[in-house]
């Protein structure tokens, strides 16, 4: 899953990463995403930190707070990592912009399909 308001990234990195043989659904805020996350559990989150309406650290509490999505790896995309709150990002990468197209392939080919 992709969430993302820049929908020229997501565009990009929903075709990189079905090139990589990934099944891709993307959400264009944190409020798409919590509805699309009610219906199922992905493999993957990478979330944009700074989105309208519900941002990426409020969505990441709610994803880190849903038993129901426990262990679904999160990479956090941001711009500005300062200021992310340490107890939250435990466990969660964080990818910093710009993106490194060489490190994201690392990424998602180390955590498969």
């Amino acid at each position: 899953m992709i969430v993302d308001d820049d929908k020229d990234l997501v565009k990009v990195l929903t075709r990189f990463a079905t090139g990589m043989r990934w099944r891709v659904i993307a959400a264009k805020d944190g409020t798409e995403a919590m509805r699309i996350l009610g219906t199922g559990k992905p493999n993957l989150i990478i979330l944009d930190r700074n989105m309208p309406k519900i941002n990426g650290d409020e969505l990441l509490g709610y994803i880190k707070g849903d038993p129901h999505l426990q262990g679904v790896p999160v990479l956090i995309i941001t711009g500005d990592a300062g200021g992310l709150d340490k107890s939250l990002t435990r466990g969660v990468g964080i990818l910093e912009k710009p993106l490194k197209i060489e490190v994201l392939e690392a990424l998602l080919t180390a955590m498969g399909q």
